[in-house]
Formats: structure tokens, sequence, C-alpha cells
């Protein structure tokens, strides 16, 4: 700080020297005395005090850790919450604090953190611990049981199944066993166990009844008719890993008895070709010589094993890798980092996690390195002001993009542009864009290992667009899931596969595709199942095109309104189409053209 002058006189130097021991580097918190000398030319000099004060009044700057949200691991969980940021002007090292208790209980905790200085100024800021329990109990359903008939209904004690849960130490245990006794046969008895947040977890136990009722009609009664039918146990359930779209299974033989009929005939509905990855019941049904019939079901399991999976059952698979613990945060203000480029580029080699906040106004282009995580918290959303692409994720291996939110204004943008990339995962969210220039939510030119699931894509040329663009097929496009997409309203596909190895489409939902609603051309061994196209391929498109694609399977979905034909196989071989079902059609429902 800059002190007064001093008034100063003399008798004989009308200009004495002043002089004072002021520190030079300002004044610290506290009283300071300065001495001001004055000295004439004769040497005499004078000396007066000057009382400097430096009050400290202003409080720390505190700035809490972010928000965490953490799954429970019991009635109370340890959390860690992270570091705050701190800084005074007078202190250079405030005492921190916080109420944190030792552990949270499920739901909103409000952890209070307090700086306070050496001149006692404080200042508070909130951090939220939000503790989710998304746990489902365990469940162990009593042992199967074989039993005797005692009439046409059989009352059993079917014993208790365990349940335990790591937070609620008494889980709601029910079951849906009948009221009033098993029927002879088969009875399937499910097992639930729903724990305080309503997670739940099933258990299965077998209830087999076998008929010991007098025959009827008794040795040489020929006048009562036989009225009891056989009684017929499944064989046990099957689970196999796919051996290639449809997979033969050895399905084992069914137990049948009948008082009458001492080989009653058997028959499954089991499908010839072999069985699609996923879940498929197969009935078994025994009639004996007089017309009487009971049915047993046995349940097929196939799972499909891919590379890199979290387990060797996750349908679709989930590509798991481990990045750096270094995290950062993106907003307009208030984060770690206001720049999204500047973010990624601060992440060490071993990758780490960028969680956006806000609602944030970008240009795009983001080049996205390996082993990195981009997660968009609650309530965030990238609105993109130029025709770029959003993230750009170009020779580098293992990204995961989760919960996105993009809106945009301009065409021509591309959500995702992955080029010659493996083992990407972009999981949840929604995207709004404009149809022109190309514009696409999920774009990938040879990229493999990719899994695009559970997104809401709208408004764009393509929602997907896959493959080996340049063509043909060369395996560099190998292993991609699109699995349970919302895409609406494309000016040319809605799901776009083309030259590809091992595609699988399940559970998406198309809508208002102005060409096809999907299309799987040049493609090599593609399952395309359990999928809805309403009013794909308008006016003249169709809803699901083959063009030239190697083995491929077309299985139990439904078309509504297709422009053209609901499938058209064109020049390909080797693909199945079953179970399919197809309304409003303005053409032939299948067509194949050589």
């Amino acid at each position: 700080m800059a002190l007064s002058l001093p008034t100063v006189s003399d008798t004989q130097d009308p200009n004495p020297t002043v002089t004072n021991n002021a520190p030079a580097n300002g004044f610290p918190v506290g009283t300071t005395i300065v001495i001001w000398r004055a000295t004439d030319y004769s040497g005499n000099h004078g000396t007066a005090e000057q009382k400097i004060v430096i009050e400290d009044k202003s409080p720390p700057l505190l700035v809490a850790p972010s928000n965490i949200l953490a799954e429970a691991t019991g009635v109370k969980t340890s959390v860690s919450l992270g570091t705050p940021i701190v800084s005074d002007l007078a202190d250079l090292s405030p005492f921190v604090s916080n109420d944190a208790p030792l552990g949270y209980a499920i739901g909103n905790s409000t952890v209070t953190w307090k700086a306070k200085d050496a001149s006692g100024n404080s200042v508070t800021a909130s951090q939220t611990v939000t503790i989710v329990d998304t746990t489902p109990p365990t469940i162990v359903a009593p042992a199967d049981i074989m039993i005797n008939s005692t009439g046409a209904l059989t009352s059993i004690s079917i014993g208790s199944a365990v349940a335990n849960d790591r937070v609620d130490p008494s889980p709601l245990v029910t079951n849906n066993a009948p009221a009033n006794g098993f029927l002879v046969g088969k009875t399937t008895v499910t097992w639930t166990a729903t724990d305080a947040s309503g997670n739940s977890a099933k258990d299965t136990q077998i209830v087999a009844v076998t008929n010991t009722q007098p025959p009827i009609p008794l040795p040489g009664n020929t006048t009562s008719p036989d009225v009891i039918p056989p009684t017929i146990i499944a064989p046990l359930d099957v689970t196999l890993e796919a051996t290639g779209l449809l997979t033969q299974v050895v399905l084992g033989t069914p137990t049948v008895t009948d008082n009458e009929d001492p080989a009653p005939t058997v028959t499954n509905d089991a499908p010839s070709s072999g069985f699609p990855v996923g879940n498929t019941i197969v009935t078994w049904t025994a009639t004996d010589h007089a017309g009487n019939n009971a049915t047993a079901t046995q349940k097929i399991s196939i799972n499909k094993v891919v590379a890199g999976s979290c387990t060797a059952t996750s349908q679709p698979p989930c590509f798991d890798f481990t990045p750096s613990a270094v995290s950062y945060t993106f907003c307009s203000a208030g984060c770690n980092y206001n720049n999204l480029q500047t973010a990624l580029n601060a992440l060490p080699a071993g990758g780490g996690t960028i969680k956006i906040k806000n609602v944030n106004n970008v240009a795009g282009n983001f080049n996205v390195p390996s082993n990195t995580i981009i997660e968009f918290e609650s309530g965030a959303r990238l609105t993109i002001t130029a025709s770029n692409p959003v993230f750009n994720i170009d020779n580098k291996q293992n990204v995961k993009i989760l919960n996105a939110y993009v809106t945009t204004t301009h065409a021509g943008v591309k959500m995702v542009d992955c080029m010659s990339s493996s083992w990407i995962t972009v999981d949840g969210g929604k995207a709004v864009l404009v149809k022109g220039s190309g514009s696409t939510v999920m774009y990938a030119d040879s990229c493999s290992d990719v899994i695009f699931k559970n997104f809401d894509g709208r408004t764009a040329t393509r929602i997907v667009d896959f493959g080996t663009v340049a063509g043909p097929r060369d395996s560099t496009c190998d292993n991609v899931w699109v699995y349970n997409v919302r895409a609406q309203d494309s000016s040319i596909e809605g799901i776009k596969i083309n030259h590809c190895d091992n595609v699988y489409i399940w559970n998406n939902y198309v809508q208002d595709t102005a060409d096809n609603g999907i299309d799987i051309g040049f493609n090599l061994n593609t399952d395309v199942s359990h999928n809805t196209v309403i009013r794909g391929g308008l006016p003249n498109g169709v809803g699901i095109h083959t063009d030239q694609t190697e083995t491929a399977l077309i299985y139990n979905n439904t078309f509504d309104q297709s422009g053209g034909s609901a499938i058209s196989v064109c020049g390909a071989n080797d693909v199945t189409a079953r179970q399919n079902t197809i309304t409003n059609s303005n053409s032939t429902s299948i067509v194949v053209i050589k």
C-alpha cells in the first residue's frame, strides 16, 4: 500500500531528507509501526511513528469436491469424498473440515465443507452424496421335487427359498406355486426375492407329479374310457455357446408314462434348422392311444461368446477396460476445464474419465484418445454450433461414450466419427441432428468390436452408418452391435451396416425412413432379430434390404407400412427369414431377386 508523506519543517533546511522503515513487500495482517525519520543538511534528525493496521475480513475461497453417485455396499456405505479446492488471500493453509458421517444410507446426503483462515473468517460449500441400490438380492430356490399324485391336484410342501441382500436384511420372498395343488406333470415354480429398493431376483424349482391312479379301463373292462392323459417330464434345460447364427442342440429325451398306453407318441416343436442366439422354449407333447395329451417345456439358451466381453454370456457384450484413475470435469464455467479438447489432451497415456456437466455450446471436432470414458452427467448436453463431427475416434482403442445428449441446428454433424478403431462403446443418450450433408448419429468406417446401444437417435441423413465404406468387405469392420436403438426420421436409411462381418442388429425401433429401414448389404454373418420397422422405406424402399449379403438370419421382426416389400432378398445367399410379422406392406411382403 502507498503511505502518505509526513509533514516536515526545519528552521534552516527547507527540504530535509525523509525516510521510513516500511516493509518493501507489503504489510502482514496485524499492526506494524512505521518510523519516519527527517534529517537536515546539518545532520540533525527527528523521528515520528505511524501505526499501520491490516485486517483480514475476507473468507477463504472453497470449492467442494464433485457430487458422488455410488452403489450401496450395505446398510451404510463408505465413500471417498475427494479433496476440496481451498485458498485464502492471507492464510496459506486455511483449516478445512466437514461433517461427513462414517457411512451413508440410501438416498441423498449433504456433506458441508468448511474452510476457516487464521483470522477466523470462514466459508462453507456443500457436496451431495447419493447412494443407490440397484443390485438385486440373491435367491436359491428349494430343491426340485418328484412325487406321486394323490388325485387330480396334489398338495405339496415345496420348502423355502434362501434369499440374501447386502442392504435389505429381509427381502420379500414370493412364489407362484398353485394354491390348490399341482397337476400331474412338470410345473415350474418361480421364486422371487424383492428388496426394499425394488430390485428383484428369481430362481426356479421343478415340481414333477407322476400319475399313479388306477388304470382306466381296468383289465378286462373295455367299456370305461381312457380319459387320463400321459405324464411327461421334459429333458433338462440346455445352455450352449453359439456355433453360428443357428446352433444345433441335442435336446435329450423326455420321461413319459401312461396307465393304458405303454408307448405314447412324443413330439416337439424344436426348429430343425437350429436355434438362434437367445432363449427358445421347446414344447414337448405326449399323446396316448385314446388321444389324451400332456405337454412339458424345455428352455434352450444359446449364448454368443465375443472376445472382450465382460462375461461369456453378455448380450450384447460389454467391452471392459480400466483407464487411469485421472478424472476431469468439463463445462462452460465452474469445472476443471472449460475447453473439452484441453481436458481430453490433459489425460495421461493411460487415459481417464471426462465428465461433462451442464448445457454447453461448442463447435465440436473433439479428438478422443484411447482408454477414455466420456460421461454426460444428468442434465448435461452439447449443442453443436458448426457443421463438424462431435467426437473423432481415429485409430484408437477402448473408448466409451455414456449417456450422451447432443443437439445442433447445422446439417452435416456426425455425433461419433469412428475411423479404423476398435473396442468402441456408445451406451445411452439422445441426439437430435439436422438432415443433410451426411449427418449421422453413429458413423464408423473400418471399425471393429463396436457397440451402439440404448440410444434415441432422431432427424439425420442416417441414424447409423457402419461399414468398410470404400468396400469391398475386408474384415476391418467386424463384430458390430446395434441394440435397443431408436432410429427415427432419416432422409436415407435408418440403420445401414454394409461390408461388415458378424453383425448383430437386435431390439431396435426404426421409424419414418426415406430409404430402407435396415440395410445389411454385402455383409457376412448378420443377425437381424426382434426389431420393429414402422414406415420404413417410404416411398419406395423396403423394411430390410439384403443386397449381396452372405448368411443372414431375419427373425421375429415386426413390419408395418413398408414403402415397398417388408424384406428384400436381393442377390443374397443363405438367408433365413422366420417368425416375422408383416402388416400393411405396399408390395410383396417378402421379395426374392436372384
